[in-house]
């Protein structure tokens, strides 16, 4: 199966940089690794990127191929799509032959093929809810009503995919995954530390961590924060740590490249995803791979998951209290982890590894080909008798 892939990918040149999650995330931690385990299934993925001046019309990123447009992104990505659509035959014939799914890994990217018939099925992904303009709504109608299937990351994108006009039969929930090869327990002592994972914005609640970290030092002064990350809000949150008086106990290691991480993971006591609203956070899943508990809002944690974390709920977001008594709830009670850290393990090498990530995305692909072939059935005019 030949399947292209609407999506922002880097230069080649990017690959292997600290802060390359930060300029890309979603290529480098998502998009990538669900190409690898779907080309072991027989699918190959081709890439069509919004281009960038420093960025080669086409290349190699990784060992897949990219092709970039030059033509602008403004308004909505309405030209980009439109650039797909005439350039669809060269596009056939770089991939080696007939394109047979279309996948926008984002719904803005399919804005200019709903003006045109499409010459295949076209799925749609959505990373996390998002704010609709008005100006928007009507483009994105299009593109959901159009849409042969959705996958939808969790569960408040499926609910606004619908509500934009996806049929409720063609959304699908699949969650981000990793690789149980990479992430798994490292045989290193555990410090007394708690670690947060992740871009320092707003609505990640790193604010509320280092408050929650200042009541928590009353009882535990031995405790620190590691954050690792960097974005917008690091120089307030330092500020707020030296308000605080606990400067000395909060330590921002900025970027850190992703094949360091399960040693950051399997060196702390407890992982916190404080979330204020986010999409299900990966640092959910490849904590738990490294055995270690992980405390945090309730905000879209999976119900298989639910269980094994320590979570409370999300309007209580922006309470430190909350967060400070979910804290010392686990570093109290280790024999509560103990008997959960198992069974955690077991659920996300089963259900949110790349391979099960990879065999949902193969199930979407087969029901958008059906929805695909059903309509295209219905749209061929019937040939008439000739007694009519």
């Amino acid at each position: 199966m030949r399947v292209l892939r609407l999506s922002q990918v880097p230069p080649a040149a990017d690959a292997g940089r600290p802060d390359a999650y930060a300029h890309a995330g979603l290529f480098w931690t998502h998009l990538l690794p669900l190409s690898v385990a779907l080309r072991a299934r027989g699918v190959e993925s081709t890439f069509f990127s919004p281009g960038g001046l420093r960025a080669p019309a086409s290349e190699q990123v990784d060992g897949f191929g990219v092709r970039r447009t030059r033509m602008i992104s403004f308004p909505f990505f309405v030209p980009y799509g439109l650039a797909l659509l005439a350039n669809w035959t060269p596009l056939e014939r770089a991939v080696g032959g007939p394109i047979e799914i279309v996948h926008a890994h984002n719904p803005h990217y399919a804005h200019g093929l709903t003006w045109a018939r499409l010459r295949a099925p076209l799925v749609v992904s959505v990373h996390g809810s998002f704010k609709v303009t008005p100006l928007e709504r009507p483009l994105l109608e299009r593109v959901f009503a159009r849409a042969d299937a959705v996958i939808a990351i969790n569960e408040p994108a499926r609910k606004q995919s619908v509500e934009l006009g996806a049929k409720p039969e063609n959304v699908v929930v699949v969650h981000t995954g990793i690789d149980p090869t990479v992430f798994f327990p490292r045989a290193i002592p555990r410090e007394t530390e708690i670690l947060f994972v992740g871009r320092l914005v707003a609505w990640k609640g790193v604010d509320v961590l280092i408050r929650a970290l200042g009541q928590l030092s009353k009882a535990n002064p031995a405790w620190r924060l590691r954050i690792v990350g960097g974005g917008p809000e690091r120089a307030a949150l330092e500020e707020l740590a030296r308000s605080l008086g606990i400067a000395d106990r909060v330590v921002f290691e900025g970027e850190r490249a992703q094949s360091d991480l399960p040693s950051v993971y399997s060196r702390a006591r407890v992982s916190v995803v404080p979330h204020r609203f986010d999409s299900f956070g990966k640092s959910v899943i490849e904590s738990m791979a490294c055995g270690t508990p992980v405390v945090g809002t309730d905000h879209d944690i999976p119900e298989k998951l639910a269980h094994v974390g320590r979570f409370y709920p999300v309007a209580r977001a922006d309470d430190p209290a909350a967060l400070a008594n979910a804290l010392s709830d686990v570093i109290m009670r280790e024999k509560w982890w103990q008997e959960r850290a198992g069974e955690a393990l077991e659920i996300v090498r089963t259900h949110f590894s790349w391979d099960a990530v990879a065999e949902a995305n193969l199930r979407a692909y087969a029901h958008a080909q059906s929805v695909y072939g059903a309509r295209q059935r219905k749209e061929k005019p019937v040939a008439q008798s000739d007694g009519q």
